[in-house]
């Protein structure tokens, strides 16, 4: 459904609000018919908020994506550094789509790698939740790409890439 400008500019504006349940509203009018513009002001309010509430409404609709085209835009805030504070509850809110990421497997393997373990972590549910669908090929690329990275990472981290590599197997 295609929403119209006046109804998104009340959107923006509610979503810039200083009380928080005009906010919570706004997220709600996003989650039932926001678009890219949208998502990506409503992701804007996350990393500027200090509300948990409203925090937890944005992952949830975050979470509560449907539409396939916004695969692209989620990969984008994923790799914007801007997100960086909340890149592990991001993608904790993508593995709950149950969006089909394959297409985006690299990426995911080079969180798992570089990033932190908890974000690390977040990747892995990812990465096993791809394995199932993810070509034979793409399978054993990523796996020799996180085999290389084992010689350079601790031991907990360790731990969860030869995980990773029985996941991909």
């Amino acid at each position: 459904m295609e929403i119209n400008e006046k109804t998104k500019k009340q959107i923006l504006k509610n979503l810039y609000s200083i009380e928080s349940v005009i906010i919570l509203s706004a997220i709600e009018d996003i989650r039932n018919q926001g678009d890219e513009e949208l998502l990506e002001a409503m992701l804007s309010i996350l990393i500027s908020n200090i509300d948990s509430e409203i925090e937890n409404k944005i992952l949830s609709c975050i979470a509560d994506l449907k539409d396939n085209k916004t695969i692209p835009f989620l990969i984008s805030v994923i790799k914007n550094n801007k997100f960086l504070s909340k890149k592990r509850e991001l993608l904790q809110a993508f593995w709950q789509t149950n969006f089909n990421f394959d297409e985006y497997i690299d990426i995911f393997t080079h969180i798992l790698i570089t990033d932190s373990f908890e974000i690390a972590f977040e990747a892995f549910t990812i990465i096993e939740i791809a394995s199932d669908t993810l070509d034979d090929k793409v399978k054993l690329e990523q796996q020799s790409i996180i085999k290389k990275a084992l010689l350079s990472v601790d031991s907990q981290k360790k731990a969860l890439l030869e995980e990773a590599i029985t996941v991909l197997n």
